[in-house]
């Protein structure tokens, strides 16, 4: 199956093809002040004597308002793990010794950072078209600067199994920074050997995502 794309602000997702997504933000700020003074002085004086009156008045009103809004570039991405097959390692990055459970599908997604400055991302899995839901099994590895599956170890960053095991809640998240101007491969695969199923990739971070298998 063909990978697709899903895109929104804040996990709002919508269908779409090939979109670009933008951050969203919103802040108003306000300010009033006001200020009166008044004065009034009078004297009068007969045969002798002397009268002085004086008023002084101020006011002073000041007000300030400021708003500030930011929102996080979100790109979802659906995937079936058909790039192939691979014995994958713990989230460690430490090989397994059990060859013999079976091979994992995977799935390749390149994370291309084009700033001049290193940016930091978050990708977790989550069920198709429900980015707060659940009840697939992956697993997800960051590696830089490639990804190679006869080579699993090799240039692994990091993985991660359950977003909270105990709470079984068995998608997963990692967190990895994408070089300026670099890239990061994001490779989604499952828990265990020879499962299959579609996915939803959620990515927040200001970068672009393209498929890398």
């Amino acid at each position: 199956m063909m990978k697709r794309w899903m895109c929104s602000a804040l996990f709002l997702f919508a269908a779409c093809d090939g979109c670009d997504p933008e951050a969203v933000g919103e802040g108003e700020g306000e300010g009033e002040g006001e200020g009166e003074g008044e004065g009034e002085g009078e004297g009068e004086g007969e045969g002798e004597g002397e009268g002085e009156g004086e008023g002084e008045g101020e006011g002073e009103g000041e007000g300030e308002g400021e708003g500030e809004g930011e929102g996080d570039d979100v790109i979802a991405v659906v995937g079936d793990l058909d790039d192939g097959t691979y014995f994958r390692t713990f989230a460690s990055c430490v090989p397994r010794a059990f060859e013999n459970e079976g091979a994992f599908g995977f799935d390749m997604w390149t994370v291309s950072n084009a700033s001049d400055v290193d940016v930091e991302i978050t990708a977790t899995t989550s069920d198709v078209g429900a980015a707060n839901s659940c009840a697939i099994d992956t697993m997800i590895f960051a590696y830089g600067p490639s990804f190679t599956p006869t080579a699993p170890t090799t240039s692994c960053i990091g993985g991660n199994d359950d977003i909270d095991a105990d709470a079984e809640i068995s998608c997963s998240t990692i967190t990895t920074t994408v070089p300026a101007n670099g890239s990061r491969v994001i490779v989604v695969t499952t828990f265990e050997a020879e499962a299959s199923f579609e996915y939803q990739l959620n990515i927040v971070g200001p970068v672009t995502v393209s498929p890398a298998g």
